[in-house]
Formats: C-alpha cells, sequence, structure tokens
C-alpha cells in the first residue's frame, strides 16, 4: 500500500532528490528498504551517477559513482 508524505522542506534534501530524478532511462533496484536509481542520462548524456532513497527517512544520498562506462537504459536485479 501506499504512504502518502510530506516531502522535505530542506534545501539539501531536495538538491539529492532534484540530482537523483532528474534523468531519463535510469535503472532502479530495491534491496531492504534502499531504492538505488544508476545511471541513466541527464539532458541526453549518459551518466554513472548513482543514488540511494531510504524509504525509512525519505532521504536520497549519492554514492560512489558507477565502475566503468557510463550508459542508459540497463537492466537490474537484486
Amino acid at each position: 500500500s501506499w504512504t502518502k508524505r510530506t516531502p522535505s522542506t530542506s534545501a539539501s534534501d531536495y538538491s539529492e532528490f532534484k540530482a537523483a530524478v532528474y534523468r531519463t532511462n535510469a535503472v532502479a533496484l530495491v534491496k531492504g528498504t534502499a531504492v538505488y536509481l544508476v545511471g541513466g542520462a541527464i539532458s541526453g548524456t549518459p551518466s554513472r551517477d548513482v543514488y540511494v532513497l531510504d524509504v525509512n527517512t525519505f532521504t536520497w544520498d549519492d554514492r560512489t559513482s558507477f565502475e566503468g562506462a557510463a550508459r542508459t537504459t540497463a537492466i537490474g536485479y537484486v
């Protein structure tokens, strides 16, 4: 079931959220209470960025970039 959340009013939280989701053709993975967003393209440029959403605190955090070449339209599983 879905739970309605109140958006954070923190500027840094919004900045992380915007950086994480402002992309196309990324792959999302879920493990436990973490949702990982990897790669994709930002304004048409492939990205190696990795972000994780903690579903308990509803905060985004950037992680070490994906090793190797940037890629889009990937498939992932955990």
